[in-house]
């Protein structure tokens, strides 16, 4: 199962593919560890706390920490003390590739 980030829009999260269960969850630890192989790639990001609590899904339940279906979600990172504006960003939960799919070699 993948995960791509990107630059929140103005679309309203999508549960669209709500319909489109997966095997297991995404959990806000999964979303933390593939933040981190980003900042990880600067010195001074790579410094910036993070855990799970800092992650919080738009559209689940107040304590929802867990993504159990395919789809884009909203989600709310914040590092720091209050004075510290959120970030937005989109999730994308992708369905695995299989061993038959990957990267072309063209």
């Amino acid at each position: 199962m993948g995960i791509t980030t990107e630059e929140t829009s103005s679309e309203v999260p999508g549960q669209d593919a709500s319909t489109l269960g997966i095997y297991g969850s995404v959990s806000t630890l999964d979303i933390v560890n593939h933040i981190k192989e980003f900042l990880v790639a600067d010195a001074e990001a790579s410094l910036i706390a993070l855990g799970p609590e800092n992650i919080r899904i738009m559209g689940l339940e107040e304590n929802g920490h867990r993504l159990k279906t395919l789809g884009r979600w909203e989600v709310e990172i914040s590092v720091g003390t209050s004075d510290t504006e959120p970030v937005r960003k989109m999730v994308e939960i992708l369905p695995p590739l299989s061993e038959h799919e990957g990267p072309s070699d063209v």
